[in-house]
């Protein structure tokens, strides 16, 4: 499981944005922490997993890929989708599936009452998200329940995105 992630901003603010005042150094870190982490940590675990006739990755995404004004992270994550479904035909004769879980607004330290009321009204299922609630998909794609699901990212988000 893949579940790092960073973006330029301070906690309880939106996402960043494209100005003038975000410079290359952060986008590279940006990119690197959530695009390329994700990418040297599956390579890293192929050799034990081939060795052991397969295995599982699951890369933490976000609902923010699919959203527009979500900046570097936004763009970071859609990236990491991409390198999932690449990874996914990679290593697919190696008996490895690769996967993504993108979540939406879940409880933690990165929003502010006032953005969680907004996110929560922009939802179908008007609460927060909780951990708990990325667990099912968690566990359901790391089983053989999902033994023919490869290259994908599921939404785990309240049904924010079919709102857009």
């Amino acid at each position: 499981m893949n579940n790092a992630g960073w973006r330029p901003i301070p906690a309880g603010n939106l996402y960043d944005d494209f100005s003038d005042d975000l410079g290359a150094k952060e986008w590279m870190r940006v990119l690197e922490v959530n695009v390329v982490g994700p990418l040297i940590c599956a390579r890293a675990c192929r050799a034990s997993m081939v060795a052991r006739g397969g295995g599982v990755i699951i890369n933490q995404s976000s609902q923010a890929a699919y959203t527009t004004g979500a900046g570097p992270y936004g763009v970071s994550k859609l990236a990491l989708n991409s390198v999932t479904v690449t990874l996914a035909i990679e290593y697919a004769d190696d008996g490895i599936r690769v996967n993504g879980i993108a979540p939406g607004s879940v409880s933690g330290r990165l929003a502010s009452d006032a953005m969680v009321q907004q996110i929560v009204q922009g939802q179908l299922i008007k609460r927060r998200g909780s951990p708990d609630d990325l667990l099912g998909t968690l566990l359901f794609l790391c089983s053989d329940h999902s033994a023919f699901i490869t290259g994908q990212t599921i939404l785990v988000d309240g049904g924010t995105v079919v709102r857009f």
